[in-house]
């Protein structure tokens, strides 16, 4: 599969390292050529320098699936709307961080706009999730925390 990742922060490279152990073809694009730099040994993928929403920096590449995980939720949901509008990308997935656009009124209006994002990242999302499974069963919490101490604590 073709992948586009945008961003080579800790959200892009953990997704990179992920998804090449399935063997996919993934293309990382970054304005910052420090940080792919970083990645360059490390990891098997094709860098591009340059900004997650000029369709330049996307047409070499192609794309299957789009991964957009920028610092702005507004570079993501540019380079989603690029990638499937001009390029016809099957699938993306967009990191969002605001709460406005992550319910149920936000999903609307993004879907008014064009916007429709197959699947969202939500991290403040995930951890409140975590921690409201932790409140509803607390020996999970205590099960984990065992896990961190040593034998003779666990008594």
């Amino acid at each position: 599969m073709r992948i586009i990742i945008v961003e080579a922060g800790r959200v892009g490279e953990s997704a990179a390292k992920s998804l090449l152990a399935e063997l996919n073809d993934i293309t990382d694009i970054d304005a910052d050529a420090q940080r792919l730099g970083t990645l360059r040994g490390r990891l098997d993928l094709r860098l591009v320098v340059g900004n997650g929403i000029e369709p330049d920096a996307m047409r070499d590449a192609g794309a299957d699936l789009l991964i957009a995980c920028a610092q702005l939720d507004e570079t993501d949901l540019m380079a989603r709307k690029i990638a499937r509008d001009l390029f016809n990308a099957q699938t993306t997935i967009a990191r969002v961080r605001s709460p406005a656009q992550q319910d149920e009124a936000g999903a609307e209006l993004l879907a008014k706009l064009a916007f429709t994002i197959d699947q969202i990242i939500c991290q403040e999302r995930s951890v409140t999730s975590y921690i409201n499974k932790l409140v509803d069963y607390p020996e999970v919490g205590n099960r984990i925390s065992k896990r961190h101490r040593t034998p003779q604590e666990w008594a």
